[in-house]
């Protein structure tokens, strides 16, 4: 829960997450599927996105309407534990995604 309580408890393990977690950032893409494209050929199994206005547009829609991407299966959302961070982690299913995008 590196950061989940307290925005600030982050500063300074950001180079820890880093050496322990392959981290792939979406402001490289326009779009959703192109993102999720390259990320499967990383292996990317995760993806992490939170309330932050500061994020690529199909972040903040996954954010705000999560129900519309069925291939993205929700394990994780701050708000059910009472955190002050807003954030929603889910699994990729690629199998679902190629489905709906071929």
């Amino acid at each position: 829960t590196v950061g989940f309580l307290d925005y600030d408890d982050h500063i300074g393990k950001r180079d820890l997450i880093h050496s322990k977690i392959k981290v792939l950032w979406t402001d490289e893409y326009n779009t959703l599927n192109e993102f999720l494209n390259f990320s499967q050929k990383e292996n990317l199994e995760y993806l992490i996105v939170d309330n932050s206005r500061n994020r690529s547009d199909f972040i903040i829609s996954i954010f705000e309407n999560e129900e519309k991407y069925p291939f993205l299966e929700k394990e994780f959302d701050s708000n059910n534990l009472g955190f002050k961070y807003k954030v929603k982690i889910f699994k990729i299913n690629y199998e679902i995604f190629n489905e709906n995008n071929n």
